[in-house]
């Protein structure tokens, strides 16, 4: 009866549970209401063992990098780390921006502004590394933003590379 959970299945009906303990008292004898505990404690055993046994591997955070003024990066748009932090820019300076629309009847290629990428009235930002995140970044008063994520990323510290040239060697210092 150690097996139940291959005979019958622990996630059976009651009905189903009861009509193999009738098979089990006709055979061996007993009374039928214990049996059919007993199958359900078995069940229950199996269950926390199994349970106990899972392995659950939680995947680890996405990581949104910080600079050192607070505000969050952006490693594939320089025009969204300069909209983030308040600057105007000039037309000129938006074509510098990756992210470009077309107008469908004049076939006209546009930049983003920084317009686009903040929710109107808010402090929520697209964040143009991931396009499924958005980004709240609060002003405090202190000079250095509250950054907020959501649940499954994290912020971290920018790190900055530079390169090191040592004879004809060239190697990456942090």
């Amino acid at each position: 009866m150690r097996r139940i959970d291959l005979l019958i299945g622990c996630n059976a009906s009651d009905a189903v549970f009861r009509f193999a303990a009738k098979v089990i008292q006709n055979a061996f004898g007993g009374d039928l209401d214990t049996i059919v505990q007993e199958m359900h404690a078995i069940c229950e055993d199996l269950a926390v063992r199994s349970d106990m046994n899972r392995v659950v591997e939680k995947a680890p955070p996405r990581m949104v990098e910080l600079a050192a003024d607070g505000y969050p990066v952006s490693l594939i748009n320089p025009v969204w780390n300069r909209c983030v932090r308040g600057e105007t820019l000039t037309r000129l300076e938006l074509t510098a921006n990756p992210d470009t629309y077309t107008d469908g009847a004049n076939h006209v290629v546009s930049y983003r502004g920084c317009d686009w990428y903040r929710t109107s009235g808010t402090s929520v930002w697209k964040y143009p590394d991931d396009p499924f995140l958005m980004i709240s970044v609060a002003l405090n008063g202190t000079g250095v933003p509250t950054v907020t994520v959501p649940q499954g990323y994290a912020v971290a510290p920018f790190q900055q590379w530079t390169a090191v040239v040592e004879g004809s060697v060239i190697g990456i210092a942090q």
